[in-house]
């Protein structure tokens, strides 16, 4: 299925059903939610280096102590990674990830800290 998303500058994106952000559920077929993930909700995270070749580092700032789940989807939206640690301290928090194993081509990252959750993508090259 085709997706039309309008952003709030209106113009309009595509994308294809399966390249939708992970996490989106109790829809049925053919239904789509989309909406702003402002609040708590919304975590803004960077990732370098992009592409990556084997390891890659994640910052993002924490205000407090919070549990971290690391998720990566192929382009297929089967998760081929998923990393669970503990935030050891508020501030600016940085993590590396071994991306070894993974076929090149391109990946979505899922990281949620606490109630907030984002969503990147990334491409991995050998």
């Amino acid at each position: 299925m085709k997706v039309a998303i309008t952003g709030a500058s209106g113009q309009v994106g595509h994308c294809l059903s399966h390249q939708l952000p992970h996490g989106i559920s109790g829809l049925k077929s053919g239904e789509l939610a989309i909406g702003s993930a402002g609040g708590d909700s919304e975590l803004k995270f960077n990732i370098f280096p992009n592409p990556a070749s084997s390891l890659i580092t994640i910052t993002w700032y924490e205000e407090i102590q919070r549990q971290m789940h690391l998720q990566i989807y192929n382009a297929y939206g089967q998760r081929v990674k998923k990393l669970r640690t503990f935030v050891s301290r508020s501030g600016n928090q940085q993590s590396a990830v071994d991306l070894s194993g993974l076929g090149p081509g391109t990946y979505s990252i899922n990281l949620k800290v606490g109630t907030r959750t984002g969503y990147q993508k990334i491409i991995f090259i050998q």
